[in-house]
């Protein structure tokens, strides 16, 4: 979404005649714990709380000063406070989620969320993000790092930044970061433009190579540059970030071989950008495939297909493809600086849907954005967690999320008319059935293993609130309704075969082979006016001769002598100042390519492609680029 150049509203203050707060972090209390909470008064108040579902937990009465008001255990589930003394009225927002030690004991699950903690958050707010982070049952992290706060000038590394800072946190509660970049720092570029690439690629090279070595056991995996595909973070095109791609990936897996690198994230459906991207050879410069959502959950499926598709057709293999934004935007009105009642309860029904249904297509990890409160440009809000980090009812549909589901590996589903009911396994000996329908309230029979004889599972709501359920006689008998439910059962106890519809091999994130890349990446540039970022081609004038320039990096420890070799559509005349370069190690060669179209040329979009040929007569690596004339 948009450059996080968050627009964070400041909290109305409250008037001071009502004080309440409690010990807990974010008001997430655990279950089997009592809820307790300070209140501070000028007169006696009345006090009601209510759940998720409108009913009434709780009504009583606060007299007037210091007093503690303890509510008992309450059932798992999403809750509002009402303080009301006189004239005045508070609303306090509060949870009570799983503990850890009840949650399934997991190492991972492909369920996982965007905190881009380093640029939301106040550093005194790092420590209790992470935490309910991980009391929501969330492992993986997506976070932002901004280039020129850790590189100014060139060479010149800054310590002690507050990406250090919410690493060490994180990694000290348990979380595992993955990290993403989106802006060149000005000192880069001769003509400053943060959402162009850097104009010496050795530049992210080194960057690559400083902040892997840096954050080396607190940062598990990097992604190179969020959404270039569209104009709002880059004005480059796809045969451009290619090139970023390699560089920084050679870099990366210089200093730390085992570092899991992603390809850029993509906010579209592949079009031509993407194509571009990977008719350039990059396959083996990436370890993760990921891409973005924002839309109906139904339309998950539609769009995880397309990138597979995509993966398929350029033969990446099993490599792992994440989800790494997905959520649900509210448009906000002017006077709203947080959900209302409806726009809570559409985001609550709306998270476990988008994500299973993400998963049942064949994503391999779902991170949803966001959990933090954000507000975006100011149009839209997003987030589980208010501005003071008190929950959202969205917060205990997350925390239920991963309660049930577990390691959420996808199994496949169940074939039962008119009903969802996708099945994960949980851990090595549980599994859970998710359960909704499109509309109305349906009871549906699960068979299962006679053999096994009578067990008891647990069926979980959205707001994690759970109750046993005895199975005997090869059966057990739920109802279904539009509210996501969560059934769970030993392992291999169900009778019926599941359906996989888009089955795919196990993911597996390969070894990283030297050999398998070549250290020789070169690009071209174009002059920045003949960039055409939506039709993702460079127009260059009919008749009319421009000047690209041929950048070929060597990323190696040898010189690399190669000749150039130039395949240029029909129509197009190419001259190069030299075609034979030697490039010193860790060093850049230049020359000069003249491109000139024919003046009666039709205006299409065609494919020039440069090799370079090393010793051995072989195409050591190539650019691919589109051109189009135009009058």
């Amino acid at each position: 979404m948009n450059c996080l150049n968050f627009f964070l509203s400041l909290a109305i203050s409250m008037p001071i005649a009502i004080d309440v707060n409690s010990d807990h972090v974010g008001n997430v209390f655990v279950e089997n714990k009592p809820v307790q909470f300070h209140v501070k008064m000028e007169s006696d108040a009345s006090l009601f709380v209510v759940d998720y579902y409108g009913k009434n937990v709780y009504k009583g009465k606060a007299s007037a000063g210091e007093s503690d008001i303890e509510f008992g255990k309450l059932a798992k589930g999403y809750y509002v406070l009402t303080v009301k003394a006189d004239d005045e009225s508070k609303d306090l927002y509060f949870a009570v989620i799983p503990s850890v030690e009840n949650r399934p004991d997991v190492k991972d699950s492909a369920i996982a969320t965007d905190l881009a903690t380093s640029w939301l958050v106040k550093p005194e707010q790092f420590d209790d993000l992470a935490k309910l982070t991980k009391l929501c049952g969330l492992t993986w992290i997506r976070d932002r790092i901004t280039w020129g706060e850790l590189e100014n000038p060139r060479s010149r590394w800054i310590t002690n930044t507050k990406y250090d800072l919410s690493a060490d946190i994180q990694t000290k509660n348990g979380l595992k970061v993955y990290q993403v970049f989106h802006a060149t720092p000005g000192w880069a570029q001769e003509v400053k433009n943060s959402h162009s690439f850097p104009d010496d690629l050795r530049d992210a090279y080194n960057f690559a190579t400083e902040i892997a070595r840096r954050y080396k056991g607190k940062v598990d995996a990097w992604e190179v540059w969020n959404e270039p595909d569209i104009s709002a973070f880059s004005d480059e095109l796809g045969d451009s970030y290619s090139a970023l791609l390699k560089a920084m990936y050679l870099g990366f897996k210089s200093a730390d071989p085992d570092l899991p690198i992603l390809t850029c994230s993509f906010a579209m459906e592949p079009g031509k950008f993407a194509e571009t991207i990977f008719q350039n050879d990059v396959v083996n410069y990436f370890d993760i495939y990921n891409y973005h959502i924002y839309d109906d959950w139904k339309r998950h499926t539609v769009k995880a297909l397309k990138h597979l598709d995509l993966m398929k057709r350029y033969k990446v293999g099993n490599k792992p493809i994440w989800l790494t934004e997905a959520g649900h935007p509210i448009k906000r009105q002017d006077d709203m600086f947080e959900y209302n009642i409806d726009q809570d309860r559409d985001v609550t029904e709306f998270l476990p849907k988008a994500i299973i249904n993400s998963l049942s297509a064949g994503i391999d990890k779902y991170f949803w954005f966001i959990l933090p409160y954000y507000r975006e440009s100011d149009f839209y809000l997003f987030g589980l967690l208010r501005q003071d980090l008190s929950p959202t009812p969205g917060y205990c549909s997350m925390s239920s999320c991963t309660y049930a589901l577990g390691e959420a590996k996808y199994l496949g589903r169940l074939d039962i008319a008119d009903v969802y009911a996708h099945v994960f396994e949980r851990s090595n000996s549980e599994i859970a059935v998710a359960l909704w329908t499109d509309e109305g309230k349906k009871a549906i029979k699960i068979k299962t293993n006679k053999a096994i004889g009578q067990f008891v599972g647990e069926l979980v709501n959205i707001m994690g609130t759970g109750e046993k359920i005895v199975v005997s006689d090869g059966a057990v008998t739920v109802n279904a309704d539009t509210s996501v439910k969560y059934l769970i059962l030993p392992a291999n106890t169900l009778q019926e075969p599941l359906k996989i519809d888009y089955p795919r091999e196990k993911h597996e994130i390969h070894p990283y082979d030297p050999v398998k890349v070549s250290h020789i990446v070169t690009r071209l540039k174009y002059p920045i006016e003949t960039r055409d970022k939506k039709a993702e081609t460079y127009k260059l004038k009919k008749g009319v001769s421009t000047r690209v320039g041929v950048e070929i990096y060597n990323f190696s420890n040898q010189e690399f002598p190669c000749k150039i070799e130039l395949q240029l559509p029909g129509g197009w005349q190419g001259t190069l100042n030299d075609d034979s370069v030697t490039v010193s190690k860790m060093g850049i060669a230049m020359r000069d390519l003249i491109l000139t179209p024919d003046p009666d040329m039709k205006p299409e979009s065609v494919q020039l492609r440069v090799n370079l040929i090393n010793e051995s007569g072989k195409v050591e690596t190539f650019t691919v680029s589109w051109i189009e004339p135009v009058e």
